[in-house]
């Protein structure tokens, strides 16, 4: 059995130029989206963004980061555990 639907998050950063970076984790399927708060660096922004799952994982993880300006390597990463039902 397959899932199909769209995963919403939505809450506050504040993080270098209001960017982080997002991956939605789901079995051996991987999409990672570039998100934008309304404001950063110093200022707490909101954000909302939607990914969708399709997949026959009934378990995955929601991981974002603020990626390093110097290099881009990841910083301040969260990892939120997910259960998706049918």
């Amino acid at each position: 059995m397959s899932l199909q639907g769209t995963l919403r998050a939505s809450g506050t950063a504040d993080v270098f130029e209001a960017t982080f970076r997002a991956r939605l984790v789901r079995g051996a399927a991987q999409d990672t989206t570039t998100v934008t708060a309304t404001s950063g660096s110093g200022t707490r922004g909101t954000f909302s963004f939607n990914a969708n799952v399709q997949s026959a994982a009934r378990s995955g993880s929601l991981v974002v980061w603020d990626p390093s300006a110097q290099d881009g390597s990841p910083l301040h990463t969260v990892t939120i555990p997910l259960t998706f039902a049918p």
